[in-house]
């Protein structure tokens, strides 16, 4: 068996690399070019924004710039375009960390309040948890009557290594000051005073995301905490319940920021995008770092 000399292994990652590189380019000048034939077709825009995958800071596809600083950046590219009349959101997602849903619900509900342009929310296959939260920032929402709505809870979760010293004579030491410091340690049994705080901590996060349950529906008390039991619902149960406004697709969606931003004409849609290439390589960066995410611990609390 012959094995390639140093010359040739260069030789193969450049050309590995301009390919990669010829992908990218291709990519962000599809979607350019895209957004610029779309934008000369009416004078009314209505601008699409994709929120796929986990709600968090960055998005873990090469391709995809929709963590949360992404979906902040096309917001401000809709406000700052007179043309841009409404934005609809593209959900497709199953939920994220806390702090990122807070934050991008609050960055919606205040695009809103400056721009005073509508909001929809056209959910694919699934907007659950973290990614209703930010759904009930819109003004309408819809769904798919198969769409997976709802996962209105909250969890932590970490693996259980407790055996493996046992079984295989290995574990970690830890060093800390604070007694509560390696609170989600999976290498130890958890106290009855570390578990009390864990459940004291949900606890709270939950009630925070059945208040804005109550504001944004409407909801009394008793029906937001009878349905935010973590249970899914189908798109068209959420909608006998009340969780969504209508049922459809894009298309839907597209009639309801029509109707909301009181066009007289079926608008033109366009896609935003974080036109940036060191967004593109952060993303790379995500997809990396998110492959070795399974043999981490401690993820801190998620709503799903």
């Amino acid at each position: 068996m012959r094995f390639m000399s140093i010359r040739e292994r260069i030789i193969m990652a450049s050309l590995i690399g301009l390919f990669v590189l010829s992908l990218v380019l291709a990519q962000f000048n599809s979607n350019t070019s895209s957004t610029q034939r779309q934008s000369k077709s009416s004078s009314d825009l209505v601008a699409v924004i994709p929120i796929y995958g986990p709600i968090q800071l960055e998005s873990p596809d090469f391709f995809q710039t929709s963590g949360i600083d992404g979906v902040r950046n096309q917001l401000t590219q809709a406000a700052n375009r007179e043309d841009v009349k409404a934005v609809i959101l593209r959900v497709n997602s199953p939920g994220g960390s806390v702090g990122s849903s807070q934050e991008l619900f609050s960055t919606i509900q205040q695009f809103k309040k400056e721009t005073a342009k509508p909001v929809v929310v056209s959910i694919v296959d699934s907007g659950a948890s973290g990614a209703y939260w930010i759904s009930l920032a819109s003004d309408h929402i819809v769904a798919q009557p198969g769409s997976l709505v709802g996962s209105l809870g909250v969890i932590i979760q970490v693996p259980d290594f407790t055996q493996v010293q046992e079984k295989y004579g290995v574990a970690f030491k830890t060093y800390k000051a604070g007694k509560m410091k390696d609170i989600l340690n999976p290498w130890r049994s958890s106290t009855p005073e570390e578990e009390a705080l864990i459940r004291t901590h949900l606890k709270d996060v939950h009630q925070q995301f059945i208040e804005v349950l109550m504001t944004q529906r409407s909801f009394t008390q008793a029906k937001a905490q009878q349905l935010a039991d973590g249970r899914i619902f189908t798109g068209r149960k959420a909608k006998e319940i009340g969780l969504i406004d209508s049922l459809g697709g894009l298309d839907a969606a597209i009639i309801q920021a029509q109707i909301l931003a009181n066009l007289e004409s079926v608008p033109t849609i366009i896609y935003l995008q974080e036109a940036s290439f060191r967004s593109l390589f952060r993303s790379f960066r995500m997809s990396i770092a998110n492959s070795f995410r399974p043999f981490l611990f401690n993820e801190g609390v998620l709503v799903r």
